[in-house]
């Protein structure tokens, strides 16, 4: 049956077939490209990141839209927002050793359900799709994954756009070095920000994003009262007191930080 879905697939025939979309949706600096409009210095460069080429609800309904068209069924949609399929993140690994990983468990839970045959609604899936091959991984590790998926356990992988071929030896091997390019991409685009933030932070010009604690929205100029907190916290924590115990203090005295999570301040994470 396997062997017969991954042919079907790779004809365009769905026919009765239940499909699963994953739409992943990435807003990171360091996975877009800085555009060429952007000249002010104050401004600073503007990044097209994934909300820029398609969000997650205009992935599901083009993935719907494709299998339907082919006689199939989308039964569910993994949704993966805010998610980087580049930028590695030091994990302790299942022998208790400490290794860098792309973490992604939508992406790695979508997989092992469809190894299995069944998505998280209880819905019988044959097969996986996504929009192109850059929302599916810009990481080696997990593009291996996925082939593996496809090549040893016979469940199809597509997507939309025809950039994506992991049905066949050939688009396996052109896969691995789109992949390939595509990480290399990431990681000068990556190169890039971080020259052009310590060349603005060497310069006094601020960065985007929300304001930091403790300055006014220029960015430039303190605010006294924040400052204050500031000063008070790092002399308690000279002094021997605990991250949780000020972070408890300033949630009592109804300290948050400029833009609070919920409204409460949170002690930093190692």
């Amino acid at each position: 049956m396997g062997d017969d879905l991954v042919q079907r697939a790779h004809w365009g025939n769905l026919e009765g077939q239940n499909w699963a979309g994953l739409a992943r949706l990435s807003t990171e600096e360091t996975e877009g490209e800085i555009s060429s409009d952007a000249t002010s210095e104050e401004a600073g460069p503007r990044f097209v990141t994934g909300r820029d080429i398609k969000s997650t609800e205009e992935q599901e309904r083009d993935g719907r839209g494709f299998v339907e068209s082919r006689g199939g069924r989308c039964v569910h949609t993994y949704m993966e927002p805010d998610t980087s399929a580049w930028k590695r993140k030091r994990v302790r690994l299942p022998d208790g050793s400490i290794g860098y990983r792309v973490v992604r468990p939508v992406f790695e839970g979508a997989l092992e359900d469809l190894k299995r045959g069944k998505a998280p609604n209880g819905e019988r899936i044959d097969g996986l799709i996504v929009y192109d091959i850059d929302r599916l991984t810009r990481d080696p590790r997990h593009l291996e994954d996925a082939i593996e998926t496809v090549e040893h356990y016979h469940w199809p992988i597509i997507d939309i756009t025809g950039t994506l071929d992991l049905l066949t030896d050939n688009g396996r091997a052109m896969a691995r070095v789109v992949v390939a390019m595509a990480n290399k991409q990431s990681a000068d685009t990556a190169r890039r920000v971080r020259r052009n933030h310590k060349a603005r932070r060497d310069r006094g010009i601020p960065v985007g994003g929300t304001r930091p604690f403790g300055w006014q929205e220029d960015k430039r100029t303190l605010d006294p009262t924040e400052a204050k907190h500031i000063r008070d916290a790092v002399k308690r924590l000279i002094e021997g007191a605990s991250w949780h115990a000020i972070v408890a203090d300033w949630n009592r005295k109804g300290i948050t930080i400029s833009r609070p999570p919920g409204g409460a301040v949170r002690p930093p994470e190692y």
